[in-house]
């Protein structure tokens, strides 16, 4: 069996501010703190993951940013990092299952710790007309070469999304959320605990069925301002700008339209 673990910053337990989550930060201390707060819980999830018996783990960095501590990390996994793809989560390919480690709820979530919809200064994200966060887009992708979302761990809103979204995905919450940078944490050694016998437990039962959505997809992403859109230059016909913070991608290659809008976001 192969399992995927594509992780992020926002969802691990212990992570509530900004500063945390930004290597530039002023305050370096919590962002070392939560490089290792991440690579924990990654650990666990590997852990999990070869406990049900996967014989291959793959752990993708999604925040592009080379983020945990690599002596912390567990020697049962590889791991793949780099902002730059020309294929987002090509590791995919021949997967049994994924899991979204550490994910937040969508960008605007009311209470949503450090809420986002694949970058900062991404407001929303329409595929074919529905309305995806950062989980709802990876899990497309994951859909999109037949791979099932098998676990969902964050706050208790991207939980709530999650098990709304993906029937029969397990969830594990790492901290309650009331605002973007406020939380009621639970003790990140509980949760790791909590989210390895998760994983296991994910893959003891029929795994749920995939996010399929069927090409040509249609992505209209709406941003902050409009210099993020002023700055990319049209060229292509995959792209249309309908207004000064709303530009639609059209394509039969989602994970290319992905790959593309994150690289114009950042």
């Amino acid at each position: 069996m192969k399992v995927v673990i594509i992780t992020l910053f926002a969802g691990t337990a212990g992570v509530v501010h900004r500063h945390q989550v930004d290597p530039q930060s002023e305050a370096t201390f919590l962002h070392d703190e939560a490089r290792g707060l991440m690579a924990r819980e990654i650990s666990a999830a590997v852990e999990g993951a070869q406990s049900a018996g996967a014989q291959e783990i793959v752990v993708h960095d999604a925040t592009g940013l080379v983020p945990f501590h690599e002596d912390l990390l567990h020697p049962g996994s590889t791991y793949i990092f780099g902002e730059h793809q020309q294929v987002r989560f090509a590791e995919l390919a021949e997967a049994d299952a994924a899991i979204l480690l550490g994910h937040p709820a969508k960008a605007g979530t009311w209470g949503g710790v450090l809420a986002q919809t694949l970058a900062p200064d991404i407001s929303r994200v329409l595929i074919d007309g529905r309305e995806l966060g950062t989980i709802g887009v990876h899990a497309a992708l994951c859909g999109a070469q037949n791979v099932p979302v098998a676990l969902v761990s964050g706050d208790n809103h991207a939980c709530a999304e999650a098990e709304a979204l993906l029937l029969g995905a397990r969830t594990c919450i790492t901290k309650w959320g009331f605002g973007y940078q406020a939380a009621k944490l639970r003790i990140p050694g509980v949760v790791r605990a909590e989210l390895s016998e998760a994983v296991a437990g994910a893959f003891a039962a029929a795994l749920p069925p995939v996010l399929a959505l069927q090409p040509p997809y249609e992505i209209q992403v709406t941003v902050t301002n409009t210099e993020i859109w002023d700055r990319s230059v049209f060229s292509s016909r995959r792209q249309e700008r309908l207004d000064g913070r709303t530009a639609v991608f059209r394509g039969d290659d989602l994970a290319y339209l992905v790959e593309h809008i994150w690289e114009i976001a950042q």
